[in-house]
This record gives C-alpha cells, sequence and structure tokens, in this order.
C-alpha cells in the first residue's frame, strides 16, 4: 500500500510538473491564464530587436524575437517561436497592465507561455486572442503589474505558418492605448561608453576607400523614411566632419550584401550633425550623430534580411568616417576595400530607421537648409 501511494504520489507530482512546462492553447477568441515553461527557446534566429516607445507619458521599450524550428523545413507548416518583451522605463509616468501585439491572423495552433527563468521580474497573468486571430492581448495584474523598472519575464508564441509571416510582433497598444510605430528598427550606439570595434566606410571616390555595411531584419511593415547613425573621423583626435555627402543604400542578402535595392546621395548640409560625446580610438575621438531623411521612402519585407551601407565622400579618408558599434543581434557587419577584398568584421553598427516625417513637417537637414536659404534672403534685402 506504501509503495501504491508513492507511485501515485510521484505520477501526481509529474503531471503537475508535467502541466507547468506545457504552454497553453489559444485559439482565435481564447482567453486564459498564461502558463510557466521550463524549456528552453531553440531554432534560427530569423529577427531580432529592441525598439524604444514613449505613448501617453509611458517611457518603454520592446524587445521581439522570431525563431524558426527548422530554416529548410522537408514540408510546410513550419513552427515558429515569437518572443514580445516589455520593459517601464525608470521613471516612466506609469504602470504598464496591458500589451497588444498584431500580425497573428495565419498563425496556427498558436500557445503562449513564460520562462520565468529568464531576464525580468514580472508574469502575465492572462492572454486573450481576437476572434478574427490576428491580436494576442497579455494582461499583467495586481502585483505582476509593471511599475517603472519592471520588465516581463520571456513572453512566448509558438506556432505553425505555411510561408514565414509576412507581419508579427508588432506593438499596436499599451494599456489600450494605440502605440504608433515611429522607429522602424534601432540598434543603438554605446555612446558614453566606448566606439570599437569602429569600421572605416569612407571614399574619395573610384576605388580608394573602404565601405561597411551592417544587416538588418524588420518585424513591421512600416515605410522606412529616416535613417540616423553615428561615428567619428579618424585617425587624429577630435577631429570635425569632413565629408561632403553621403551615400546610403539598402541591399538585399540573407549572408552579405548582395544586391541594390535603394540609393540615396545626401548633400551634407542636409544631413544633420550632433555632437554626442566623446570616445577611445588612438586618442580621444568626438563623437557625431547623424540624421538624414530620404528623398524616397523605402518598404521592406517583415522577415527578410536587407543590409544597411552608409557611406562618407570626402577630399582624404585620413582621417575619414569610422561607424561606431552598436548593440545588435549577430554580432558582425560586413566591410569592402572597394574593388581589392571583402571582410566580415566584429560587432553590429550604430544605426536606426524611422518612417517617414509626418505630413508637413521638415527633415532637420531640410529644415536648416530652409533657415540657411531665409538667412541669405535677409541679408540680401
Amino acid at each position: 500500500m506504501t509503495k501504491l501511494l508513492s507511485s501515485l504520489c510521484l505520477a501526481l507530482a509529474l503531471l503537475l510538473l508535467a502541466g507547468r512546462a506545457q504552454a497553453i492553447a489559444l485559439p482565435p477568441g481564447a482567453t486564459d491564464v498564461v502558463p510557466n515553461t521550463l524549456s528552453g527557446g531553440g531554432g534560427t534566429g530569423i529577427m531580432a530587436q529592441e525598439l524604444p516607445f514613449a505613448v501617453g507619458g509611458l517611457a518603454f521599450a520592446v524587445s521581439q524575437r522570431l525563431r524558426t524550428e527548422s530554416i529548410t523545413p522537408s514540408a510546410p507548416p513550419r513552427q515558429y517561436e515569437l518572443g514580445v518583451d516589455i520593459a517601464n522605463r525608470p521613471g516612466s509616468a506609469g504602470a504598464i497592465t496591458s500589451l497588444t501585439i498584431s500580425g497573428l491572423a495565419n498563425a496556427l495552433d498558436l500557445d503562449v507561455s513564460y520562462n520565468n527563468f529568464a531576464f525580468g521580474n514580472r508574469n502575465p497573468s492572462t492572454a486573450s486572442r481576437s476572434a478574427d486571430g490576428d491580436r494576442v492581448t497579455f494582461t499583467f495584474s495586481g502585483s505582476d503589474e509593471l511599475d517603472p523598472g519592471d520588465s516581463t519575464r520571456d513572453l512566448r508564441l509558438r506556432f505553425d505558418a505555411a510561408v514565414a509571416p509576412k507581419v508579427v510582433g508588432v506593438v499596436r497598444s499599451v494599456n489600450g492605448i494605440a502605440v504608433p510605430v515611429d522607429v522602424v528598427f534601432d540598434q543603438p550606439g554605446q555612446v558614453p561608453g566606448g566606439v570599437t570595434p569602429a569600421w572605416l566606410s569612407a571614399t574619395i571616390g573610384g576605388d580608394d576607400g573602404y565601405v561597411t555595411y551592417d544587416r538588418f531584419v524588420v518585424a513591421s511593415d512600416a515605410p522606412i523614411g529616416r535613417v540616423r547613425w553615428e561615428g567619428f573621423y579618424a585617425p587624429g583626435a577630435s577631429l570635425p566632419p569632413n565629408t561632403t555627402s553621403w551615400e546610403v543604400e539598402i541591399l538585399s542578402g540573407e549572408f552579405a550584401p548582395d544586391s541594390t535595392l535603394a540609393a540615396w546621395t545626401l548633400p551634407a548640409d542636409e544631413v544633420s550633425e550632433t555632437f554626442i560625446g566623446t570616445a577611445s580610438f588612438g586618442g580621444t575621438v568626438d563623437v557625431y550623430r547623424f540624421d538624414a531623411t530620404l528623398p524616397t521612402s523605402f518598404a521592406p519585407t517583415p522577415g527578410t534580411p536587407y543590409w544597411l551601407m552608409v557611406r562618407s565622400f570626402a577630399p582624404t579618408t585620413s582621417p575619414g568616417f569610422h561607424w561606431s558599434v552598436g548593440l545588435g543581434d549577430d554580432d558582425e557587419s560586413v566591410q569592402d576595400e572597394i574593388a581589392v577584398q571583402r571582410f566580415f568584421r566584429d560587432g553590429d553598427r550604430a544605426f536606426t530607421l524611422f518612417v517617414p516625417e509626418p505630413a508637413g513637417s521638415l527633415g532637420a537637414g531640410v529644415a536648416a537648409a530652409v533657415l540657411a536659404a531665409l538667412a541669405r534672403r535677409r541679408a540680401t534685402r
């Protein structure tokens, strides 16, 4: 009898453990309590990024990670895992009680869970899926509300899909307030802090110089209309920019830059320069943030690898523009010595991609040019 009871207790314990380890199915129209899963995420990474937001006085960041169990499955559907986590910034205006994401209408057999062995200190209470299947809302109640400084514990959505998701993990609302898409992709620089590894991306034209690229994958289908990047001029200390014009390109290519999809050449006076601090690179260098409004926008396909290239044209490449390191996902860039050879370089680059300026507004570089023209007209009068 004692052995039988022991066996029953062991079986019950295993069942409870198995129950805790399983995610909960969430078909369209369903609401359920979100369980903790003990298993680790795996698979091949497709997209990873962290985007900053500010809505209704709240300042927060959302990280997004999309993986697939097999990059070359024998047959569809393929299984995906989407991680969407939110961190309420210290100093934010209040608590976060709900997070809604969309782009899941074609997700089959979707289930949700969280992992309390991962970073963060708050668990979702419930998850609900809209009747059309497109949106999933996580709620955080009671002691699990996300106060300023709190973050979630590895929220996971697993699902099958016949084809790679076109739009997935797009934040739609926080606390029921609509979240406008502003930042499409972000790899923040490390100033104050470091700029290395930094790579030269400058030429005087022709075959003289270097050009550097970095890979990115977006989650949203929002268009790209503005670009920001960070860097400095070396060798030499505290050198001001000597760029006469910039070339910005977006290229295709899964593992390396291949074909150019869009290209813009921007006069230096249409790109704003902002001094953001100093760093060490063979001496103390002045680091700048550069902001450009593109003459035309580019519409990326979510889940598709692209490459951004930023190159300085100047009378000399010594000193030349060096693109600073950014906090990215794959920790790798590509640099070409023009018409000579290609290098795979350590570190991601510091850049941010934004949606186009709202209608009726002027980009920083264009606004500066307009003000300069007005000043010249006044001087002439």
